[in-house]
């Protein structure tokens, strides 16, 4: 470290082995513990960090959520750089595909929060089902082109790319995102369980690069996180990062992150009971028991199969 050599160096606590220094930074940036309203915090990555709290209760847990949210594993996925598209509308009319990418540059890839919104569209359209499936009735579109005689799904054509490809949503890649978006729902839930059955979420923060670039009513939509009010979800940037600056300045802080420990209930979210079915019913879009999301009126005519 280029610091003054008689510097000291303080790294926060690390609360259990796949729960580390980063979500004590995201508590004291957030300030999930002094709200007072329950608060759900998602630091979204390929490992999630889930955080539930309030002024009188806090609990943690990590999620595999795997990397499909930085284009991993996604047919044409990449991370977020110029010409990754970003955002997406599709017309329920015609499927017609409207997209912006990253510095207006011509489309190579699609990164995470383009993704997010290429699977909500396509369910807006019932380009695929609440399953997760291609809908069989429309895969005879022109937006469709098969590979190897599975289906999949254009987003830009050929000529639009600098490719020379088509850029298309696989089925794989809706499963992909099925999975992401399954651990973060089912691992708030069983924390949410741990806490007490009767608690409720009133307020969601987004964090992580990631996070800040959702669309948090796509994210909601394909059942990502809890169906609240769209006023009641915030995007807090790099509260990891914020918060290890704020612990830096602040000795008080310093001796808060030691104190957190005392406070926090460690879920490990893979053993507990009940995780598989849990998780099973939060791969559908929005999830198994559409009266979780009683808000979303669309899936009223969107296929379950």
């Amino acid at each position: 470290l280029d610091i003054y050599k008689s510097g000291n160096v303080f790294t926060a606590p690390i609360i259990a082995g796949f729960v580390g220094a980063d979500t004590i930074g995201v508590i004291l940036a957030s300030n999930v513990d002094q709200e007072k309203e329950l608060t759900l915090v998602i630091d979204i990555g390929t490992n999630g960090e889930i955080i539930i709290g309030n002024r009188k209760v806090l609990a943690v847990g990590s999620c595999a959520a795997g990397s499909a949210l930085e284009g991993a594993h996604i047919s044409d996925g990449m991370r977020a750089a110029a010409g990754a598209i970003d955002s997406i509308n599709i017309d329920p009319k015609n499927l017609e595909v409207s997209y912006s990418t990253i510095r207006n540059k011509k489309p190579i890839g699609i990164c995470g929060s383009g993704l997010v919104d290429a699977i909500a569209e396509m369910l807006k359209s019932k380009i695929i089902t609440r399953s997760g499936s291609f809908n069989k009735t429309i895969t005879t579109h022109e937006r469709f082109i098969k590979i190897d005689k599975f289906p999949e799904f254009i987003i830009a054509k050929r000529e639009e790319t600098s490719l020379n490809k088509d850029i298309t949503i696989t089925q794989d890649d809706i499963r992909q995102l099925q999975m992401a978006k399954a651990a973060f729902y089912s691992g708030a839930k069983l924390i949410l369980n741990k806490l007490g059955a009767n608690l409720k979420i009133q307020q969601i923060f987004l964090a992580g690069a990631f996070g800040s670039y959702i669309n948090v009513k796509n994210a909601k939509f394909i059942g990502m996180i809890p169906d609240i009010q769209d006023e009641k979800i915030h995007q807090i940037g790099n509260a990891a990062g914020m918060g290890a600056q704020h612990c830096l300045l602040n000795k008080e802080l310093r001796n808060k992150a030691q104190e957190l420990l005392n406070r926090i209930l460690y879920v490990e979210i893979a053993i507990e009971e009940g995780f598989q079915k849990e998780y099973v019913e939060a791969m559908y879009f929005p999830h198994y028991r559409i009266d979780y999301f009683p808000s979303l009126k669309e899936y009223k005519e969107i296929p379950k199969r």
